[in-house]
């Protein structure tokens, strides 16, 4: 299944649970390899309404009948994510982040 870019903000994320675990608020681009590398959730159950998580792309399974995303996590998982500010992204170039984000999430 394709779907467009544009078409994935606002999509909420689940756990297999059915908690909510957030909303894809964007997507970032690997440029090396031309592909999806991450999505980037807002998660309403952690204080601060500024931080943001990065979750590896292949971490996430498209629910077609619940037209929603699934991660294999719980909330804990999200609150204790490392995140950053929504006005101050990480440099996804930055092997120690890339390799931090997908530590975290098994990959």
């Amino acid at each position: 299944m394709h779907l467009p870019a544009t078409t994935l903000r606002g999509n909420k994320v689940t756990n297999y649970d059915n908690e909510d675990l957030g909303t894809i608020e964007d997507v970032m681009l690997d440029t090396a390899t031309g592909t999806l590398g991450y999505a980037v959730l807002s998660f309403a159950g952690v204080v601060g309404n500024g931080k943001l998580f990065a979750v590896p792309i292949r971490a996430l399974t498209f629910d077609t009948h619940g037209r929603r995303f699934m991660l294999n996590a719980d909330k804990e998982t999200i609150r204790h994510a490392p995140g950053f500010d929504r006005h101050n992204w990480p440099n996804p170039a930055d092997t120690r982040w890339r390799s931090g984000i997908n530590s975290y999430y098994s990959f």
